[in-house]
């Protein structure tokens, strides 16, 4: 349960910039393109892992879509990478994406934050 918090309030810190991170500007999809990359996989190979589409996977990696979460425990094997640093990414991609108003955005992932040191 902890670990559960301890990610949320990691994305939320990423988020506000509060932390500082290898990979913090990095989004998810440019994320599994390097790692794809400097594995010398083929996107194909990936769509195969994944039993995706090669558009799909190319769209995900150009940051045109958002993989369905369900996918991230396969990929995660497949790269060879630990599934939080999948997931810390995903989730900030999907909390980016649900945020329209930078500023009330802020105001929100602020109130989170503070609820979760209760």
């Amino acid at each position: 349960m902890y670990k559960k918090y301890y990610n949320i309030i990691f994305i939320f810190d990423i988020c506000l910039n509060k932390t500082s991170l290898k990979n913090s500007n990095m989004t998810f999809g440019k994320r599994i393109k390097k790692l794809r990359e400097s594995k010398g996989i083929y996107l194909r190979e990936v769509g195969a892992a994944l039993e995706l589409d090669n558009a799909f996977i190319s769209k995900v990696e150009n940051e045109g879509r958002l993989l369905p979460r369900k996918h991230l425990g396969k990929l995660a094997e497949f790269l060879n990478v630990p599934k939080d640093e999948l997931l810390v990414l995903w989730l900030s991609d999907k909390i980016k994406s649900i945020i329209e108003d930078k500023e009330i955005g802020k105001k929100a992932l602020n109130k989170v934050l503070k609820d979760f040191e209760k």
